[in-house]
């Protein structure tokens, strides 16, 4: 078998038809965002993106995939909604100072991304992350433990200046839903 970058691999696996799901998580919480800005992280092909822009959200979104984006780019046009989709790698994303309302985050572990997260998030504006944590192992013991979550280890990373709203780790997922408190 050849190496693959991670873009050539998404890319693959995006042109073989996969999807990514609208999330139940972000269904269920997105109600506790103020509606403005919003930033998705390793979108896909832009179900949730969608779904934050038909609530009125100016979203950006991106991917390291470009498969996906343009896969994202029709679905927004079919749908009528406009998303600023975009090309990155989470490690190089530009993560601007105090620009986005909500993030979002699903099923992309990439730690670096955390300083960039928190920087980027308003005072008030709201987090929701989900990912594997290390029980997927038992599921995927082929891949290195560095891609999935220990316990708790998200809510250490946004502890200081965030409060928690909802912290679940069940079996092999995460979930934290939290707020960026306006004086830390």
């Amino acid at each position: 078998m050849t190496w693959e970058s991670p873009k050539e691999r998404w890319n693959r696996i995006y042109a073989q038809g996969r999807r990514t799901p609208l999330r139940e998580t972000l269904q269920r919480f997105v109600p506790l965002a103020r509606v403005g800005r919003a930033l998705e992280i390793a979108c896909g092909t832009g179900e949730n993106a969608v779904f934050l822009a038909r609530l009125g959200f100016r979203v950006d979104a991106f991917d390291i995939s470009e498969v996906a984006v343009r896969q994202a780019r029709e679905r927004a046009r079919q749908a009528g909604v406009q998303v600023n989709f975009l090309v990155y790698d989470a490690a190089t994303f530009p993560f601007p100072s105090e620009r986005y309302d909500l993030v979002v985050n699903f099923y992309f572990l990439e730690r670096r991304t955390f300083p960039g997260i928190r920087r980027a998030l308003k005072p008030g504006g709201l987090l929701i992350f989900e990912t594997f944590n290390v029980r997927h192992r038992a599921v995927r013991p082929d891949a290195p433990a560095e891609h999935f979550l220990r316990f708790c280890e998200l809510t250490r990373a946004f502890a200081e200046g965030f409060q928690a709203l909802h912290y679940e780790e069940r079996g092999s997922r995460t979930v934290l839903v939290a707020r960026k408190l306006e004086n830390p």
